[in-house]
């Protein structure tokens, strides 16, 4: 296929249509358009004698118009900027040029051959020999990132230049990266009209030059905030900031689009973040959710008491925006100041690592400048030091925020001040939060939070607390998955309250949703499904009306699974799961009715079975023939392994094994022959049915959907080890129909094994005469 051609910017003659080709007519378009070179004083792909040989350099500049006397040589082939340089320094040592220009599109750099060093830029044509660049109403304006995928790759690349250049660990070089985009938003916006920018590299400026100014910035800009940011930037190597400066100078950070900006630095810090201060962050699709459920408007004073790095406040604004967009949108000016009122007096946060508020500050300051009220503290400490710190009882309207989970709080002077700790010698300090967070809300104020499974289903005591003090309004199951990119492992879902008093009104029922898909698989992996903004659907659908229905219990979807819970008919568990077994016991009385009237026995599964397995003591020293339980029913062989165990169950053929922490997948088997002695763990269940009833039958409808459902309120547990206790699933009703109806079921299931089989040997059959057919005899 012949290739397509391009005009060259230079010659309009054409040329080949090749990505190398792109790079140099963007250069040579620069060049001209914004460096002031005359065109007739650029050269492309001009001869250079290099000994007996002839090369070509990519682009030259010349001081002449007749092209004699070469000023700057410029490199886009080299694909780095070693080779590059390098390459471009031997074109002009032969043609005598003063300067070198690198570039691969994306990076570059420049190279003074007479001061034998590198410098930020090449001079431009009309420009002193040492000159800055980019300035407010001087110079060069400051373009606007075109879209978010820009903007990653603009903080990416210079993430990298912290890491690769100053040789700063994953975390070091975030805390110095969170610095510098704090210097270098305050002096866009600090920089009086007709004065230049002083983060940039300037033409011919050498490395020295352009990181004193980059420093003695930073040292003038911490000044505003110097209990957050440190005295010492941070950087080792001049290089690296003249890379930083060079990568950043032709960007408005402030004036770009706030979505653009937005979206990419918070995926920047979803990705570096990951890891040791996964406990930090909260998932956007989650942030988004929580956002959307609790609704703030732009008078919403709004705290998020462990703020982490402002992701709930961002989101906040972007939610707020919106609504001002569709009511003030055709005036601008009463626009922009609603939405700066909101940004910079309704928006609270607290965070106790500094390293984290760094990061949180330069987040808020990209996003309406709305960090003048984040500050360094301890949202647990006693009141009166909260209170010299601005932050008041019963003044926000809202609490959005994700403690860190599975941090416990042992300090007594903490645990005192909370009715949730005193005489406690330690508590999960979310459980902590979410008291002090209900202080801080003004009666009828909304608290929306993330909260572990441990809490929601064993501590009914926290539960009890909680309805003293506030209305329980929504619970929103989250999948294991959903912290999995962010470090944490953990069983947790959204809780939503109102605060009592204040016209908030009890509604007698709670929302519920269990989201199995939140745009994470279980590898961490981002996929395109997400229950999450159905869920948020169904929640604003039910927000708003059927008032006269508000205590009757109804399911409102089942994919996602999402229903309305009476909370006068639940106990002291108020998760999704438990509450949902709840929900089903009517449809369970009518199933059992049409058992009855087929002529089905009604049975609980403890009737029917009992539990097996001979329980042997285990030698490190000796192997067992373990036994593999899969989500198809199937049982096999792990082979003959070693265990840690001190005791195993040993199984015989017939026996029915079931995992206790992949019920819910089906992962129950019946023990075939050929596995007969073999051992399994005591994560699992050993059991034979009783007189009367069919083992295949059971299998049957241990692996039914019926019998899921029925389990999914019992498996317990906080991280990815859910597991189901024998006693909780003996009271599970299961139909015991006559033992022909069994017997032609269990016929059935034999006939399908059989025929598996045969379909196997077929196939091994067939293949072994192809390989037969083709005589290949492999070494």
């Amino acid at each position: 296929m012949a290739k397509g051609s391009l005009t060259d910017y230079l010659t309009g003659k054409q040329v080949p249509d090749e990505p190398e080709e792109h790079v140099l007519q963007a250069l040579a378009q620069e060049v001209v358009e914004v460096y002031g070179y005359p065109k007739q004083r650029v050269r492309r792909k001009h001869a250079v004698q290099m000994g007996s040989d002839e090369r070509e350099a990519d682009l030259v500049i010349f001081l002449d118009d007749r092209c004699r006397k070469a000023h700057i040589v410029a490199e886009t082939k080299a694909p780095n900027k070693k080779r590059g340089l390098a390459q471009g320094k031997s074109y002009a040592a032969s043609l005598r040029a003063r300067y070198v220009l690198w570039t691969n599109g994306t990076d570059r750099a420049a190279w003074d051959m007479e001061a034998d060093e590198e410098i930020g830029d090449v001079p431009a044509a009309h420009a002193p020999k040492k000159a800055l660049v980019y300035g407010n109403d001087v110079g060069l304006d400051l373009r606007l990132i075109p879209d978010a995928r820009d903007f990653r790759v603009i903080m990416g690349r210079c993430h990298d230049a912290l890491r690769n250049i100053d040789h700063k660990t994953l975390d070091r070089a975030f805390e110095i990266m969170s610095r510098i985009l704090y210097a270098r938003i305050w002096d866009e916006m600090n920089t009086p009209s007709g004065a230049f920018y002083s983060f940039q590299a300037g033409y011919g400026e050498t490395i020295g030059e352009v990181a004193d100014r980059a420093r003695r910035l930073y040292d003038v800009a911490r000044q505003q905030e110097p209990t957050i940011f440190p005295a010492d930037l941070g950087v080792t190597e001049d290089k690296t900031l003249l890379e930083i400066a060079r990568i950043l100078g032709p960007w408005s950070l402030v004036r770009t689009d706030l979505e653009v900006k937005g979206e990419a630095y918070q995926e920047f810090l979803d990705v570096r973040l990951r890891g040791e201060w996964g406990q930090y962050f909260t998932p956007r699709t989650v942030v988004k959710t929580m956002v959307e459920m609790a609704d703030p408007d732009e008078r919403t004073r709004i705290l998020d008491p462990a703020v982490g790095s402002g992701g709930f406040l961002v989101y906040a604004i972007y939610h707020v925006r919106d609504k001002l967009e569709k009511g003030y949108g055709k005036n601008p000016s009463l626009f922009l100041r609603r939405m700066y009122d909101f940004a910079h007096y309704s928006l609270f946060g607290i965070e106790v690592d500094d390293r984290i508020l760094q990061a949180a500050m330069s987040n808020m300051i990209l996003n309406e400048d709305a960090h003048g009220h984040i500050m360094l503290g301890d949202a647990l400490q006693d009141w009166p030091v909260l209170k010299a710190a601005g932050i008041h009882r019963d003044e926000f309207d809202m609490i959005l925020t994700n403690p860190p989970l599975g941090i416990r709080e042992s300090r007594p002077h903490i645990l005192n001040n909370f009715e949730l700790g005193k005489g406690l010698q330690e508590q999960v300090g979310h459980v902590l939060f979410l008291e002090r967070g209900l202080e801080a809300l003004k009666p009828g104020g909304l608290f929306c939070t993330i909260i572990s499974e441990d809490v929601l289903e064993r501590s009914p005591y926290v539960i009890s607390w909680i309805e003293r003090h506030a209305n329980i309004r929504a619970v929103v199951s989250l999948p294991r998955e959903a912290f999995i990119p962010y470090g944490p492992n953990a069983k947790t879902n959204i809780l939503l309250l109102q605060k009592k008093g204040g016209g908030a009104t009890d509604t007698g029922v709670i929302f519920m949703a269990e989201a199995i898909n939140v745009g994470f698989d279980k590898s961490g992996k981002a996929t395109d499904t997400n229950d999450l903004p159905q869920i948020v659907a169904h929640w604003q659908e039910f927000q708003e009306g059927e008032h006269e229905e508000d205590a009757e219990r109804r399911m409102l979807s089942t994919e996602p699974l999402v229903f309305v819970a009476n909370r006068a008919e639940l106990g002291d568990r108020i998760d999704v799961k438990y509450t949902y077994l709840r929900f089903l016991d009517d449809l369970v009385t009518e199933l059992e009715e049409q058992w009855r009237d087929a002529g089905y026995e009604v049975k609980t599964f403890g009737e029917i079975t009992r539990l097996v397995g001979q329980v042997i003591s285990a030698s490190a020293d000796e192997r067992y023939n373990f036994l593999s339980i899969h989500f198809d029913g199937t049982a096999t062989s792990k082979g003959l392994i070693k265990t840690k165990y001190a005791e195993l169950l040993k199984v015989a053929t017939g026996d029915l094994v079931m995992s206790r922490i992949d019920v819910l997948d089906g992962a129950v088997a019946l023990v075939p022959q050929e596995l007969d002695g073999g051992v399994v763990s005591k994560e699992f269940f050993v059991f034979r049915p009783r007189r009367g009833v069919d083992s295949i039958y059971l299998w049957l409808v241990l692996r039914s959907d019926y019998f899921r459902a029925m389990t999914k309120g019992l498996s317990t547990g906080v991280t990815g080890r859910h597991r189901v206790k024998w006693h909780e699933l003996a009271p599970v009703r299961i139909p015991v129909p006559p033992p022909d109806v069994q017997k032609r079921l269990a016929q059935g299931v034999a006939r399908a094994v059989r025929l598996a089989g045969q379909a196997r040997e077929e196939m091994g059959a067939a293949e072994q005469q192809a390989a037969e057919t083709i005589g290949f005899q492999p070494s």
